[in-house]
């Protein structure tokens, strides 16, 4: 039988020491940290990476986390509430202002001002949103997909940071499963009023399912629960695969019966996730949780792309670096990118294997292989999903996407 282990803070501390020593904590501490570490081997191995969003992230300050993860090509298929995605647009011309829970409601009406808790949204804001989506939604006698207008949304936002722009330099499908119930399908039917402007919804389960079917292996993060939580694991129905790998960050819990607190071990049940699954539910505000497991698993990862370029003896030097600087170097020397991985035997494999050349920007090009041009899209591994003629873009399945 395992002890509990008093956990010792230290100065400096990075994240990632912290949460790898609650591992041998009790509740939600050892439960946070399982999440990492599950999220690590995510990372690191062969595994096509499902990313849900669901609740108010975008408006709490999360957006960046997301796109980063997006650009750091650590995300290969995004299914998110459409309120997110109005909010990412939102803040590409706008902002979210901080304000109060107690605040006078009816005061707020009189001044222009929507609350979603403690954030605040102007009336000016939302304007300048339907004008905006006015001018760019497409006009046209094709029926789309919703992944496929959400690509297009995405190809006219001129936010790098911006969740939906991201999505789209990566060639990442986004899924919007409840796209009417948000303010973008508002605005979309109010365009096709006048307009031509036909989405067929259920074009959206065939892309899916067709992305789970070409799996090799599967993992998931489900931030919050939802429409997005349930679109992705029901799409694995269809498949002979399951998710191999499954955190969830939730406030909700099982007793009630509601889908976003229903627990992974019910999805085993259903096929949706692998009876050899590793797994885990942490408890607790995705605000605080997201971040935290994000910049845990991925804290120094950066030194790695460094020694693909510089040779071994830069790993030399980097280790004499106390973390904090080396932190600061990476990241200086990334120009402010993604930090992608930190260093652990399963990273170093990951790493090694790109370089080998299974895939990546670290793997050399093949004998005679003409050069590729910066900023080409990667070339999908063996396996990954092919969509056909005009379908959506490849999720990039393999290592490293």
């Amino acid at each position: 039988m395992e002890i509990v282990h008093q956990l010792q803070l230290e100065p400096g501390m990075s994240i990632s020491s912290l949460l790898r020593g609650m591992r041998n904590c009790g509740f939600g501490a050892r439960r946070l940290s399982e999440a990492m570490s599950i999220y690590e081997e995510m990372l690191s191995r062969d595994c096509t990476r499902f990313l849900t969003i669901s609740g108010a992230m975008v408006p709490a300050g999360m957006r960046e986390i997301v796109s980063g993860l997006i650009r750091g090509e650590h995300v290969d298929v995004l299914v998110t509430t459409g309120a997110n995605l109005v909010h990412d647009i939102i803040e590409s011309f706008g902002c979210h202002c901080l304000g109060s829970a107690d605040s006078d409601d009816a005061a707020l009406r009189l001044e222009g001002k929507s609350r979603i808790y403690d954030v605040f949204l102007r009336d000016e804001d939302f304007a300048a949103f339907e004008e905006l989506m006015q001018r760019i939604l497409p006009d046209t006698d094709k029926v789309l997909s919703g992944r496929q207008l959400m690509a297009i949304l995405g190809s006219q936002i001129e936010d790098n940071r911006s969740i939906l722009r991201s999505a789209y330099d990566m060639n990442v499908p986004v899924f919007c499963p409840a796209l009417p119930d948000s303010m973008i399908g508002l605005q979309a039917w109010m365009h096709g009023q006048t307009r031509k402007l036909m989405v067929d919804a259920f074009a959206d389960i065939k892309e899916m399912v067709d992305i789970c079917y070409a799996c090799q292996r599967a993992g998931i993060l489900i931030v919050g629960g939802g429409t997005p939580k349930n679109f992705a694991l029901q799409s694995m129905l269809l498949s002979p695969q399951s998710f191999d790998l499954a955190i969830q960050l939730t406030t909700d819990t099982p007793e009630n019966g509601g889908l976003s607190g229903a627990t992974l071990s019910e999805a085993v049940s259903w096929g949706k996730i692998s009876e050899q699954a590793r797994f885990v539910t942490v408890y607790g505000d995705a605000t605080i949780t997201l971040p935290l497991l994000v910049a845990g698993t991925l804290f120094l990862g950066r030194m790695f792309e460094i020694v693909g370029v510089f040779g071994f003896g830069a790993l030399g030097l980097l280790l004499t670096i106390p973390a904090a600087t080396a932190a600061f170097v990476l990241g200086t020397i990334g120009g402010g990118a993604w930090i992608k991985w930190e260093f652990s035997e399963g990273m170093l494999a990951q790493w090694w294997g790109r370089w080998q050349g299974r895939g990546g920007r670290l793997a050399p090009p093949a004998p005679g292989a003409p050069p590729v041009a910066p900023g080409s899209p990667p070339v999908p591994p063996p396996g990954a999903y092919v969509p056909p003629e005009g379908g959506p873009p490849s999720p990039g399945a393999g290592s490293g996407a």
